[in-house]
């Protein structure tokens, strides 16, 4: 019953779909880069992500400057000599690839180190794809991730607590002195920029008998 059932139904005649399609309707294309001759092939799916044209690429990597920028070809060159020197079997990256319009979009890169029987590199064989959407759906998820953080802290934060007195420094008035006498040290505004060395200007005669301990504003100290 069930072989007559699935008799009766009805495929495509292109099912299921050639990898090289699934690819293409995916935007990601595949490459295959032979180190040993420096020559890399591109597909058609692969091309489309750099907006070239086939008669824009002559298999060499070096067709691809005009596509990509500066900093990021120094950065994609140092990734891909790090996985070839230190045993690495794949890497992958992010990089942005400037369009005929002169737009930057997003893409990514994965590529798998075929090595000979001395470990020697020998090929990439990877795919390239337009990461242009993925990026913003990750960057809108995060964005409302941290909105919603936000909010949850606003929620659970505690009340704000009644602020301290802070006590006055004014002195008391049996220790103070009147203002403009010589024996009088700095107002209580100012205690923070006086220091001892500043007594030295003061008249010999009319300097307290008992003087402050080193680094205690005069101010402080009683007089006899």
């Amino acid at each position: 019953m069930d072989d007559r059932a699935a008799g009766a139904l009805s495929l495509p005649d292109d099912w299921p779909a050639h990898p090289v399609l699934s690819l293409a309707l995916n935007r990601m294309g595949s490459f295959d880069w032979d180190l040993d001759t420096g020559l890399m092939h591109m597909d058609r799916p692969a091309l489309d992500v750099f907006d070239l044209t086939p008669d824009e690429y002559d298999d060499r990597p070096a067709s691809l400057a005009p596509r990509v920028p500066t900093d990021e070809a120094q950065r994609l060159d140092g990734l891909v000599s790090h996985a070839l020197k230190s045993g690495r079997v794949n890497y992958g990256a992010y990089f942005r690839v400037q369009r005929r319009d002169g737009t930057l979009r997003w893409t990514h890169t994965q590529g798998f180190v075929r090595r000979d029987e001395t470990g020697r590199p020998r090929r990439i064989i990877g795919i390239v794809r337009d990461a242009t959407q993925e990026l913003a759906d990750s960057t809108a998820r995060h964005e409302l991730d941290e909105e919603r953080r936000r909010r949850t802290s606003l929620v659970e934060a505690p009340p704000p607590r009644s602020p301290t007195p802070v006590p006055s420094r004014t002195s008391s008035p049996s220790s103070r002195t009147p203002r403009g006498s010589p024996t009088s040290g700095p107002p209580a505004s100012s205690w923070a920029c006086w220091s001892p060395a500043a007594s030295t200007s003061w008249p010999t005669a009319r300097r307290p008998r008992t003087s402050p301990a080193p680094g205690t504003p005069a101010w402080t100290s009683s007089t006899r």
